[in-house]
C-alpha cells in the first residue's frame, strides 16, 4: 500500500509483475500467486531510450559526459569538451585510484560547457563530472528522479 508523504503526494510506482501503475509487485492484485516472484521480472530502464550501460571492451563512448554522484574529481578523455589543455604543475598532478584501476593525470583544462577545472588524459575511463562540483556553480540546478 502506498503511503502519502508529508506533503500529501505519492510517487508513481510501476509494478514489475503486471506492468501497471500504482502498486509494487509484492502487492500486485494481478499476481495470481506469483507475489514476490522476480523470475519473469520486467521493467523500464535506459534501454527504452536507446542507451544501455554494459561493460565491454569498447568502454564508455567518448561522446558521453557522465554526472557521477560519488566522484570527487572531474576527469575527461575527449578534448572537444575542453578549452586549452595545459600541463599541470608538479603538485597539481591527479593520481586517481578506483575500481577500474589507477591513473595519473598530468594535464588539466576548463570545460567549455561549465566553468569547471578538469583533469585530462586521452586514456581516461570517460568524461566524468563530479555532481558535488557541478552543484557548486551559481545558477546550476539539478533535479534527480531516483
Amino acid at each position: 500500500v502506498l503511503v502519502a508523504g508529508v506533503d500529501g503526494r505519492t510517487c508513481n510506482v510501476l509494478c514489475f509483475g503486471c506492468q501497471t501503475w500504482g502498486h509494487y509487485a509484492d502487492q500486485c492484485p494481478n499476481a495470481h500467486g506469483n507475489s514476490g516472484n522476480s523470475g519473469n521480472r520486467q521493467g523500464r530502464n535506459l534501454l527504452q531510450y536507446g542507451f544501455n550501460f554494459n561493460q565491454s571492451d569498447n568502454g564508455i563512448p567518448r561522446e558521453w559526459i557522465l554526472l557521477d554522484t560519488c566522484s570527487t574529481n572531474n576527469v575527461f578523455n575527449n578534448c572537444r569538451f575542453l578549452g586549452d589543455i595545459i600541463a599541470c604543475d608538479m603538485d597539481e598532478d591527479l593520481e586517481m585510484h578506483n575500481n577500474g584501476g589507477s591513473m595519473t593525470y598530468h594535464l588539466k583544462s576548463t570545460m567549455k560547457m561549465f566553468p569547471l577545472e578538469v583533469s585530462y588524459s586521452e586514456d581516461s575511463i570517460g568524461n566524468i563530472i563530479s555532481f558535488f562540483h557541478l552543484v557548486q556553480i551559481p545558477g546550476v540546478v539539478i533535479t534527480l528522479d531516483t
